[in-house]
């Protein structure tokens, strides 16, 4: 008998203890959000509203909306929660910082709800989206092409307590939701942890009075070709290497197409598109030959991307270029660039003396025009670049003979 009563007593006592420790766990996690003097804690928090913009984007003051919905009543799911009014910000035009490849415009808006929202202590819990394609200044945010979205979502836990005038909010903890968990953010002005952020961009060559179009596709890049002189050979074919990196803007790698055509016409020559994908690490190289009144064209490319070619040397022709991008004209001359790991007569297009200039593409006309011209040959035959050579040559002989001459008077 006493050996039975002592089992049952254990697994009384096994029962009891496993019944306690449930309890314990949901208490623990009830109270964890419970809690207003976590370390984030903060009584001022604000959203941080970021748009970033690749170099040459002509951004334009926007406003954008913040949403709250219900979530939970001390922890436990609550959709019928007091309504918060939505929170509006205005990213302005002049709010920027510089950063490389780009321009970051932000601004901040506070999140402050008047306790008499509430009829009772507790904690509100509520999650926090940025609204897609609104924009509270009257328009449709879908119609300003090139603005993306930020999809995070934010649980803002709002602590009311009891005081003697009524309610009080004591303080605010906010949370970032990722995949099935949250993570705990510092929502204060000094944090800087609540943060919605977007990016605004545009095509290359798509303003202006100079745009070139192939259906709905923006000519975004040109590379042109002309060759010169008397005796140069207008059938032979020049190559380039041309060099893309991705704009600011771009996080994933993106095919553009491309294809040769008439300079003047800009139509193109059968057979010669093509396709080009720019990694947002690593960028793209693309080999084209060109023939006189040849150009490559690369199609909605966006503004920012960064680009320069190097033309191969050809023997008795002398290249130069003149590159236009955003009205702003680079010029640059054969064996003007030297030591650049290649050979020094190459045709550097983007870098001028002995700098690398980095060119992007900006919202109106980007064109490289290029021009080779052969050496010049008189009708003697004598090619003209050799002329000082020549002249030192016979200025030099006919010292010479002077000189015998004096010796044989003398």
């Amino acid at each position: 008998m006493k050996k039975q009563r002592s089992s049952k007593m254990k697994k009384i006592s096994r029962v009891f203890v496993v019944c306690l420790m449930m309890v314990m766990m949901h208490a623990m996690g009830s109270v964890s959000i419970l809690r207003a003097d976590d370390v984030h804690a903060t009584l001022n928090p604000k959203i941080v509203k970021q748009v970033t913009v690749a170099e040459g984007v002509t951004y334009p003051s926007t406003v954008f909306q913040f949403n709250f919905t219900s979530y939970a009543f001390n922890n436990e799911a609550d959709s019928s929660l007091p309504a918060l009014p939505s929170i509006t910000i205005e990213v302005g035009n002049a709010t920027k910082t510089q950063v490389a490849g780009g321009d970051v415009y932000e601004a901040s808006g506070a999140i402050a709800v008047d306790a008499s929202t509430f009829t009772k202590a507790g904690v509100y819990t509520y999650e926090l989206k940025e609204a897609s394609g609104v924009n509270p200044n009257g328009s449709s945010l879908d119609t300003l092409a090139g603005m993306s979205y930020d999809n995070t979502t934010y649980r803002v836990h709002i602590y009311v307590k009891n005081v003697a005038s009524g309610l009080e909010i004591a303080n605010y903890t906010i949370e970032k939701v990722v995949g099935e968990t949250t993570e705990k953010v510092d929502a204060s002005e000094a944090g800087k942890g609540l943060v919605f952020a977007n990016a605004y961009k545009t095509v290359a060559g798509s303003t202006g009075s100079d745009i070139i179009k192939d259906g709905d596709r923006f000519a975004s890049f040109r590379l042109t070709k002309e060759v010169a002189g008397e005796y140069a050979d207008k059938t032979r074919a020049f190559n380039f290497s041309v060099y893309f990196d991705a704009a600011l803007t771009e996080t994933t790698e993106k095919t553009y197409s491309y294809y040769v055509a008439d300079k003047t016409t800009h139509t193109k020559i059968d057979g010669s598109e093509k396709t080009v994908t720019i990694d947002p690490t690593t960028g793209a190289t693309v080999e084209v030959d060109l023939t006189h009144n040849q150009e490559v064209i690369f199609f909605d490319l966006p503004t920012g991307t960064s680009v320069h070619a190097i033309e191969k040397h050809v023997e008795d022709y002398t290249g130069s270029y003149s590159f236009t991008s955003d009205s702003s004209t680079l010029s640059g001359l054969t064996n003007l660039v030297g030591g650049q790991g290649d050979d020094s007569n190459n045709l550097y297009i983007g870098k001028n003396s002995s700098v690398n200039q980095t060119v992007f593409l900006g919202e109106t006309i980007n064109v490289a025009d290029v021009t080779n011209t052969y050496k010049t040959v008189n009708f003697t035959g004598l090619v003209m670049d050799n002329l000082p050579f020549i002249i030192c040559i016979i200025i030099g002989g006919a010292g010479l003979l002077m000189i015998l001459g004096k010796r044989r008077k003398a």
